[in-house]
């Protein structure tokens, strides 16, 4: 939405142009980083286990989001020029 935001078109029929870019090269850069930008890929868990919240706590997940969200806002700025 960031990127919408501030690299957006005005009219639909309008250039996608930098902002198609920079969310390819940020999603390249995450699998580059964590290898996959695939949330079961990532944390090993399938949603449809019963176990899955306490799977997800007991493997400290949060934590390791908190870093994809990290990386991706600290990329995003770099690619944006901020």
């Amino acid at each position: 939405m960031a990127t919408g935001i501030a690299f957006g078109r005005e009219k639909p029929r309008e250039s996608r142009g930098q902002g198609v870019d920079l969310v390819k090269e940020l999603l390249r850069s995450f699998r580059q980083e964590f290898g996959s930008v695939n949330c079961y890929e990532l944390v090993g868990i399938p949603y449809e286990e019963e176990e899955w919240s306490e799977k997800w706590r007991a493997m400290n997940m949060r934590d390791r989001c908190v870093e994809f969200v990290r990386f991706v806002v600290e990329r995003w700025l770099e690619l944006a020029g901020r």
